[in-house]
């Protein structure tokens, strides 16, 4: 029986970790150009994860599918062009699978939570992961990292004619990265029909709302 199912996107280590790529090069010193005027710090990206991690409770406690996602910068994963953009960082270690960069950040996956790899940004393709959301999930919820860049891979390609999922976003639980939050949310509503939860308790609140009771 298909259910809706729990996307967890990019809560790893190089992203989130204080000792991660993003918190060495990026948070709080807002390179011109690069975040505008929203920095981000290793609190706002905490106080994501923590709304994160009571969304897999939520999630768990319903017996409903939690799966997760790894950004790998492997060759393997990534087409020619996409790798030469990246070998530089590559080469100084980023998104190295099997690193530390590449383990999650404060969420484990519990036995039968499955895991997919990608590389850069769109997890539809890797086959597995594919085969496995159109077999067994009725829609994705997503939260994660970041919604104008993998959160907006997923919503886009979920909305195509060979997949057709429907998407949804708590809000608090994922955060721009490039451009501002709400933007990203509102452009994800208005052109993939993505539906918007501000927090974890309007999703249930929406949800019960609709009789779905989850």
């Amino acid at each position: 029986m298909k259910q809706k199912t729990l996307l967890v996107v990019d809560v790893q280590n190089e992203f989130c970790h204080p000792d991660g790529f993003f918190a060495k090069n990026f948070c709080g010193c807002n390179p011109e150009g690069f975040f505008g005027k929203d920095k981000l710090t290793t609190q706002s990206i905490d106080d994501v994860v923590d709304n994160i991690e009571g969304a897999i409770e939520h999630f768990r406690n319903r017996s409903l599918s939690v799966i997760y996602v790894k950004g790998m910068s492997d060759q393997q994963y990534l087409s020619e062009s996409r790798f030469g953009r990246y070998k530089q960082m590559y080469e100084q270690g980023f998104l190295k699978d099997g690193t530390f960069g590449t383990d999650f950040y404060r969420v484990s996956p519990e036995a039968g939570e499955l895991v997919f790899k990608k590389g850069a940004y769109n997890p539809f393709q890797n086959s597995d992961f594919k085969e496995h959301i159109l077999r067994t999930a009725l829609g994705l919820v997503l939260t994660g990292f970041f919604s104008d860049v993998c959160i907006d891979a997923v919503t886009r390609t979920a909305d195509e004619i060979d997949i057709g999922i429907p998407t949804e976003v708590i809000a608090d639980c994922s955060i721009g990265l490039f451009r501002p939050h709400e933007e990203n949310l509102r452009f994800m509503e208005m052109f993939y029909g993505t539906k918007i939860h501000r927090t974890l308790s309007d999703y249930i609140l929406n949800n019960n709302l609709n009789g779905e009771g989850r």
